[in-house]
C-alpha cells in the first residue's frame, strides 16, 4: 500500500512511472489528495466540536456541584 504522503511528496513521479506503464492515474491520484484535504478538515471541525462539548458538560456537571 502506498501512503498518501509519498503520494503528496513524490506525486509525479509517481504519475511518470506509472505513465511509461501506460496507465493513466493523475486524475485518481488529484482526487485522492483532495478526498484526503478534505477529511482532515472535516477531522479538525470534529475534534473542535468534541472540544466545545466538552467544555460545556464540565460546566454543566460544575453547576449542578453547586446548586
Amino acid at each position: 500500500m502506498i501512503e498518501l504522503n509519498k503520494i503528496r511528496e513524490e506525486k509525479e513521479n509517481y504519475v511518470l512511472s506509472l505513465s511509461k506503464r501506460g496507465i493513466d492515474v493523475k486524475t485518481q491520484i488529484n482526487e485522492v489528495l483532495h478526498l484526503d484535504n478534505k477529511r482532515k478538515k472535516l477531522k479538525s471541525e470534529l475534534d473542535s466540536i468534541l472540544t466545545e462539548s466538552n467544555s460545556i458538560a464540565r460546566e454543566i456537571g460544575n453547576q449542578i456541584q453547586s446548586g
